[in-house]
């Protein structure tokens, strides 16, 4: 009887084993993807950030000028899309902390 047993508790065992490693594989492979997505996320949030420096170093140039040549007026076409291209880049990088924190909680 005993012989009966012994393989079928070694089937059970490699069983086990199969099933903790298949576990701690898929484990593995979800932290990978959801590391990857977050560098996605970075590095695109990255690239929106250093437009947005952009925008500001180019209205703070158009704004000191202006300012130098007493001619400074919020109506100019310029300075108007300039101020709407750093509201859309922020509500881009708001969006990207907001994916990465979904991402980031995700099980």
């Amino acid at each position: 009887m005993s012989q009966t047993q012994g393989p079928k508790k070694r089937d059970n065992q490699d069983f086990d084993w199969k099933s903790r490693f298949s576990r701690f594989f898929r484990s593995a492979e979800d932290e990978i993807k959801k590391t990857t997505a977050i560098g996605k996320k970075m590095l695109s949030a990255s690239r929106t950030n250093t437009n947005l420096h952009d925008c500001y170093e180019k209205l703070g140039i158009m704004v000191e000028t202006a300012v130098k040549n007493k001619t400074l007026t919020w109506e100019d076409p310029k300075v108007n899309g300039i101020l709407k291209e750093i509201e859309d880049l922020k509500k881009e990088l708001s969006q990207y902390e907001d994916d990465l924190q979904n991402i980031k909680s995700q099980k």
